[in-house]
């Protein structure tokens, strides 16, 4: 039966592959074998580790507890919240979630390789671990506020730090809900979308552009993973400077300057950049502390934070309506971040020849994120980035994932976790957040199915927000909680802070406005920017509609020092710079409908200017039969046309 099965699938498998497949992918007219394959082959075959596991593995590992580390780390340096709580109710709940997720995706590529099995092909499981963004988001805007609130409140350290926790866990099972409400929309959309052409174009036309998100992500990415962490690793310049260039030396893509030819450069054994940077940073760090020529000196408790300890039901339910008031708007653009990595990461990797599902893979994920919420964690998971580069460079299968899952889980549980995370210098660490910054940035501006050149102010517009939070964070971190009232009581934070001057004082309100719902901010100026540079200024002032109406609710731009989503009849709306914000956007937005009845350019101008476009860029074309050629592009013999799912340009010299 399973020969039949196998046999079934290949004449489906050989016939729709060389239509649709994608023209770089590894495995795209790879056929399928008529052999039978055994449980106990299947499972050898995927569970046997090899160089590629074991550099995928300390890769993963080394990403999370990075995670955990930036966790700890915010929460103690910031606001010298409890360490009992951090590492006996957060730590064992966030390394349940990991080890789910790794063992339920490690399953899941399992049996895709069964279901698909090839004998020249393989599958990798997709890694899963601690989202980057969340665990800097969460401690600092989250949990460390509600915690400094609470101990202001007459709370203990003990029962502040209880109470901030269970609002921590409550904001990320708000997020996991989204997480699977945005799960269904996707599957509804594509459904409408595969019924009707014409609700197609529908969605097309009113769906926002992607160089919008590639621009909000690439905010967070430069500068809460980027430039914050980079502030970390430079604490200590030697440890820090020098494992981050290693990892940057052998990580970031070289080319030949003859040829352009990219340049395949790796460690011996293939051995992880990420593992011996991170090695690297702790020997030099720990070796000039000895010394006593460090910045900071040898910890004095190095093996005291080692705890014991078990997943803790957080009863966040108890916290719920607070989380809804106060962080909806952190909620949502987080799970909306998380979603569009989720539905890149299962692309990329059908590029590469695994045959996910996009619905699975974000049902998954949204699932482990509520899970792991329930049993104490803080910041949600995600499918990482690294899939392609497992399977391609280090033709990684199912093992590392399992490997790394119960090593993340059982280290909760027996301590070791804690006691990694503490005695692991952040410089060595943290280099990794940033290259996937630079990385991140560089996609945005650079992929070619998302992002038009022109686009580039539109990107560049949308990762403002991310550096007004960013500014938020550190004047947090250095001024008192009064500082928050910036924006909604002016007068008072005069009145505490006399040295500061009226226009100190409307700056910092600015920041706190532009901070709050950053991320939702960034998609949203993103996105009327694309349409005004593509010409479509209805979609624009529509776009600039919506944001009045966020901002009236808090949703986006909340004067509230905590970000609460508001009434706009309520006391916060009441303020006046609620209206002015709301006001300007609807200005605009009235501005620009009325430019949209004026100023049209013709269609043939438009086509002119994309064509000379494609000459400026000196394209590289697809000669017919896929052969890949150089051409020369002229203005005058420029063909396109699209072959099944493969756009096929195909250019002429004279």
């Amino acid at each position: 039966s399973m020969e039949q099965e196998i046999e079934e699938q290949g004449e489906y498998e050989g016939s729709s592959r060389k239509m649709y497949a994608h023209p770089h992918s590894m495995h795209a007219e790879a056929p399928i074998s008529l052999a039978t394959i055994t449980g106990v082959n299947l499972l050898q075959r995927n569970l046997t580790p090899g160089f590629g596991d074991v550099s995928a593995y300390f890769g993963t590992i080394l990403d999370n507890l990075a995670n955990l580390a930036t966790i700890a780390g915010l929460l103690q340096s910031a606001f010298e919240f409890p360490d009992d709580i951090i590492y006996e109710n957060m730590f064992p709940g966030l390394a349940l979630g990991v080890m789910l997720g790794s063992i339920a995706f490690s399953i899941m590529s399992i049996y895709l390789d069964y279901r698909h099995y090839s004998p020249n092909s393989f599958h990798t499981a997709i890694p899963m671990g601690l989202d980057a963004p969340s665990s800097i988001g969460l401690p600092l805007l989250v949990i460390g506020p509600a915690y400094t609130k609470y101990l202001h409140q007459g709370y203990s350290r003990h029962d502040a730090g209880l109470i901030a926790w269970r609002l921590g866990c409550a904001t990320i099972a708000l997020i996991g809900a989204i997480k699977f409400l945005l799960a269904i929309i996707s599957i509804l959309l594509q459904y409408l979308q595969s019924k009707s052409s014409q609700i197609s174009h529908i969605l097309s036309q009113i769906t926002p552009p992607s160089c919008a998100m590639n621009g909000a992500l690439s905010g967070v990415a430069l500068s809460l993973l980027g430039l914050l962490e980079l502030n970390e690793i430079l604490k200590e310049p030697v440890a820090g400077f020098l494992s981050l260039w290693f990892v940057l030396l052998f990580l970031l893509n070289r080319f030949n300057p003859k040829t352009n030819a990219p340049l395949h450069v790796s460690l011996p054994f293939n051995f992880s950049a990420v593992l011996f940077g991170a090695i690297l940073g702790t020997v030099l760090y720990y070796s000039m502390a000895f010394l006593h020529i460090s910045v900071k000196p040898l910890p004095s408790d190095l093996f005291g934070k080692y705890y014991l300890s078990y997943p803790h039901f957080s009863d966040f339910f108890s916290e719920l309506i607070p989380a809804l008031t106060q962080n909806l708007s952190i909620a949502i653009p987080y799970a909306i971040l998380v979603h569009v990595g989720a539905v890149t990461v299962t692309n990329a990797a059908i590029e590469e020849g695994d045959h996910y599902s996009t619905p699975a893979v974000l049902f998954t994920d949204a699932t482990i994120t509520i899970i792991s919420a329930t049993f104490g964690a803080v910041t949600q998971t995600t499918p990482y980035l690294g899939h392609s580069s497992f399977k391609r460079e280090f033709k990684a299968k199912s093992f590392y994932a399992i490997a790394t899952g119960l090593t993340i889980g059982l280290g909760g549980i027996f301590g070791y976790l804690s006691f990694l995370s503490s005695i692991l210098p952040k410089p060595a660490i943290l280099p990794i957040f940033v290259f996937i910054s630079l990385d991140i940035v560089s996609y945005s501006f650079h992929s070619p199915s998302t992002t038009k050149r022109h686009h580039a102010p539109a990107i560049l517009f949308s990762i403002l927000p991310s550096i007004s939070q960013l500014i938020l964070i550190l004047i947090q971190t250095i001024s008192d909680s009064t500082i928050l009232l910036s924006a909604k009581n002016p007068k008072l934070v005069a009145e505490k802070f006399p040295n500061l001057t009226e226009s100190a004082i409307r700056t910092v309100g600015v920041y706190i406005v532009l901070a709050h719902g950053f991320i939702l901010t960034g998609l949203l100026w993103g996105s009327v920017m694309a349409w005004v540079i593509d010409g479509k200024l209805r979609h624009a002032s529509v776009g600039l509609i919506i944001l009045g109406i966020l901002t009236a609710f808090g949703v986006v731009h909340s004067v509230d020092e905590d970000g609460k989503v508001y009434l706009p009849w309520g006391e916060s709306a009441e303020h006046g710079m609620v209206w002015q914000w709301v006001a300007a956007y609807w200005g605009m937005a009235l501005m620009t409908g009325i430019a949209s009845f004026g100023g049209r350019r013709e269609k043939g101008e438009v086509e002119r200017e994309r064509m000379r476009e494609r000459e400026e860029d000196g394209l590289f074309a697809w000669a017919s039969g896929g052969i890949p050629g150089v051409f020369s592009t002229k203005r005058d013999a420029l063909v396109e046309k699209e072959d099944g799912m493969v756009p096929v340009m195909i250019s002429f010299s004279k």
